[in-house]
């Protein structure tokens, strides 16, 4: 009898749980929309902006952090004018812990005066006090600034296949038309890979993948 039973309900119930998945398969963009693409994020553990002291000094720069987003702060001052004539970027690729590194790109872009946009190109400014324009000349603060990852990883990460078994330090450099330098910047920076999962009610929880 309970046999006979089981047998009823099987008989019952699988066409219906067939329906509904069928239904969930043609009405959904793919069998597997829930499986979102990686998103990948720089995580920074040094920062460092240094001026030269013939051109001025810096006054403080920092990494903070607010609900688990990281951001620069930085604050220098030029005391005389200072043309900006080319900048050396340098992209060095090391694994875990910088250790075992190598030079993955290092280039240099020149008449920076009449491009001064593109060295902001990489950064989101959350506030500034002076935007930078040439000849820079006066006090430069720059609070909750960010960068634009989708930007710098085609040029300056060699693969984002595994980023987070891989570290980056990387470096500007601003030169005056006699090649003296005016200040420099210089990144050290981890990553850390999610993948948004949906769950009911179109919820997105992050999964850390390392």
């Amino acid at each position: 009898m309970d046999y006979i039973y089981i047998v009823h309900c099987f008989v019952i119930f699988l066409p219906i749980t067939f329906t509904v998945l069928l239904q969930h398969l043609t009405t959904s963009e793919s069998p597997l929309t829930f499986l979102q693409p990686i998103r990948h994020e720089a995580r920074f553990n040094y920062f460092n902006l240094t001026v030269n002291k013939m051109y001025g000094h810096s006054i403080a720069n920092e990494i903070v952090e607010y609900s688990s987003t990281q951001y620069l702060n930085f604050h220098y001052i030029l005391k005389k004018k200072a043309i900006v004539d080319h900048v050396i970027f340098e992209a060095i690729e090391c694994k875990e812990y910088y250790i075992d590194c190598v030079n993955v790109r290092t280039f240099e872009l020149t008449n920076m005066c009449n491009n001064m946009k593109t060295l902001t190109m990489f950064v989101k400014f959350r506030y500034q006090k002076q935007e930078a324009k040439c000849p820079l000349e006066g006090e430069y603060v720059y609070i909750n600034t960010s960068l634009d990852f989708g930007k710098i990883a085609p040029i300056f990460v060699s693969s984002i296949n595994n980023l987070w078994e891989r570290t980056l330090k990387m470096s500007a450099h601003l030169y005056d038309p006699n090649n003296e330098l005016i200040l420099g910047c210089t990144l050290h920076n981890y990553f850390l890979s999610f993948r948004n999962k949906k769950r009911i009610g179109n919820k997105n929880i992050n999964y850390k993948l390392n």
